[in-house]
């Protein structure tokens, strides 16, 4: 493994020498003193690892996510080496961001999948864009496609009950219930905030982490309780969100969504394509004004049902078709 290091160093260095511009040597001279990071030697071992694990399995088919992670190319590059008649297969289950980059740099052949399986339609023509000289490109689906609801009850509403979607991230939750305690403090027009907690996030160690937070009841806050969010929709007619797949399934269920911006950091919409029903928000101040002017009018209903129909193409029914080939 060191060995490998040293060499990959050596190679950056004389390849740095032969550059002019400034930019493309620092380039070159940060890469060759990354080459004996911890996460460069993690790799490493990473991929003799599952080439290893190739020949001892010789596996006919290998199948892999495709969200741009290092590792999902190591996979690729190992089968590649190992055995080129191997099928590589990347199936594409997240959305993707307005920013997200990595999984659609153009790299060597042996980088990349044979195939790229895609969850749903809304991304098909990107991936055919970029890839399809390349690869093939097909919708397999996915088990995660969004039930409709069985009625309209968001005209029922008399008070605005705020369903609250942060991401998987402690710092993301604590952003969002801390936004929601400052806002209940200023103004009315919400009568409930619910907050969905990821479900990979401990609430003892969110309370641990930031105590002022536990006196969330205080401020007319709950954290929800169910398992399915279909029950925690129907009991809402707002969404407020950062980064997650479940504001689409809200808005199938008839939620006024807005996206609250961190001014910070670069912008992680989950929903960035949706232009319509969508809102973002950069202050408390911001939403309470954006939700007093809303209403229901013959307008917002269109929005709404564009708004519907981007959000049912990013998980479609699964093509059994395709896996049984």
């Amino acid at each position: 493994i060191f060995k490998n290091c040293l060499e990959e160093r050596k190679k950056l260095l004389k390849e740095e020498k032969k550059k002019i511009h400034i930019h493309e040597k620092n380039l070159f001279l940060l890469a060759a003193n990354y080459s004996f990071s911890s996460s460069s030697i993690i790799n490493l071992i990473r991929f003799f690892t599952i080439s290893k694990i190739i020949r001892d399995t010789k596996p006919k088919n290998i199948i892999t996510t495709f969200e741009g992670h290092p590792l999902e190319r190591l996979i690729f590059f190992a089968s590649s080496k190992n055995n080129p008649e191997i099928n590589r297969i990347a199936y594409q289950n997240t959305f993707i961001l307005k920013n997200q980059n990595s999984m659609f740099l153009k790299l060597k052949k042996s980088f990349l999948p044979d195939e790229i399986w895609l969850s749903g339609t809304i991304y098909l023509n990107k991936f055919k864009n970029i890839f399809s000289k390349y690869l093939k490109i097909k919708v397999l689906g996915s088990s995660r496609k969004f039930e409709m609801p069985k009625k309209n009850n968001k005209s029922s509403f008399s008070k605005n009950v705020c369903l609250v979607i942060p991401e998987g991230f402690y710092s993301s939750t604590y952003d969002l219930m801390k936004f929601c305690i400052d806002y209940s403090r200023k103004y009315s027009n919400v009568d409930k905030f619910i907050i969905r907690i990821h479900p990979e996030l401990n609430i003892n160690i969110l309370f641990k982490k930031y105590p002022e937070l536990s006196n969330y009841k205080k401020f007319n806050i709950e954290i929800s309780k169910n398992f399915d969010p279909k029950l925690d929709f129907t009991r809402c007619n707002i969404c407020l969100y950062r980064q997650t797949t479940l504001v689409s399934q809200a808005i199938l269920f008839n939620l006024k969504t807005f996206y609250l911006v961190d001014k910070k950091n670069i912008n992680v919409d989950s929903i960035f394509l949706i232009k319509h029903w969508k809102e973002y928000v950069y202050s408390a101040h911001d939403l309470m004004t954006k939700i007093g002017k809303f209403n229901l009018s013959k307008n917002k209903l269109k929005d709404l049902q564009k708004a519907k129909k981007l959000c049912k193409k990013f998980y479609t029914s699964i093509n059994y078709n395709l896996i049984n080939k």
